[in-house]
């Protein structure tokens, strides 16, 4: 008798240790896209902070729409090794550390829609090489980041992003064998049609109506002219410019 009443703490104990233990707040379930691994959905939570402990190396898909988290760190994506879709639209998003994603090698599908305040640093997307679409949609960060490493990319949504430049470098010199790239609704007048040209060689191109394409000389012209491209406007807005191709002055270039 005196054995039980001894076990009786004890057991109490355990179980509160694990009572303790913080629980996870999402829905994990099988993944029909990718057999044998795992989701972790935890859409509209109402969380501040990265759920790691819904995180181990079965997780190939992760949802943290909708929530408050403000930041992912270096060792938020630690234990989730074989990642390959990351969603984090419309989730406060800020700042992600530029590490951060190099811990998923394998992600092919990155969605960070409709974080106002996100800002993001040159090197985040380094590394990514199995990348294969990008959605910034609605997400201010105003100027991209490298992304010269996605060469698998086919999807890049940058619409209302407060884009206003393109820089050189930026786009990597893909080999997918198509994709679909998507400027609209920023503060673009003017392209230079050499940073386009590392784009697979039958991309669709959707731009403001009011943008200017400006090749370098007639031969680069006639080099984006004699491409698959297919672009949402009128190839008479492709123009040359003898000096660099992102003139300020519309007058020192010709017409």
């Amino acid at each position: 008798m005196m054995r039980s009443l001894t076990i009786v703490p004890v057991l109490l104990s355990l179980f509160g240790v694990i009572e303790g233990l913080d629980p996870c707040p999402c829905k994990v379930e099988p993944s029909k896209v990718f057999p044998g691994t795992t989701i972790v959905n935890c859409m509209d939570k109402n969380i501040s902070q990265m759920p790691t402990q819904c995180f181990d190396t079965n997780v190939s898909e992760i949802d943290i729409s909708y929530n408050t988290i403000r930041a992912i760190r270096v060792s938020d994506l630690k234990h989730t090794p074989h990642l390959k879709i990351f969603i984090a639209d419309f989730s406060g998003l800020k700042f992600i550390d530029e590490s951060a994603f190099s811990q998923v090698p394998e992600l092919t599908s990155l969605s960070l829609e409709g974080n106002k305040d996100l800002y993001l640093l040159n090197g985040v997307f380094r590394g990514l090489h199995n990348i294969s679409s990008i959605v910034l949609h609605g997400s201010s960060i105003g100027q991209l980041p490298d992304m010269s490493d996605l060469t698998n990319l086919r999807v890049l949504d940058l619409r209302k992003i407060e884009l206003a430049h393109l820089r050189r470098p930026t786009f990597p010199r893909s080999s997918a064998p198509n994709c679909l790239a998507v400027f609209s609704h920023n503060y673009l007048t003017d392209v230079a049609v050499d940073i386009l040209l590392t784009f697979p060689r039958q991309t669709t191109f959707n731009f403001d109506y009011n943008v200017l394409l400006w090749a370098q000389n007639e031969e680069e012209r006639q080099m984006v002219l004699d491409l698959k491209w297919d672009f949402n406007i009128s190839m008479n807005r492709l123009k040359v410019c003898g000096k660099d191709g992102l003139p300020e002055d519309p007058g020192m270039c010709d017409e």
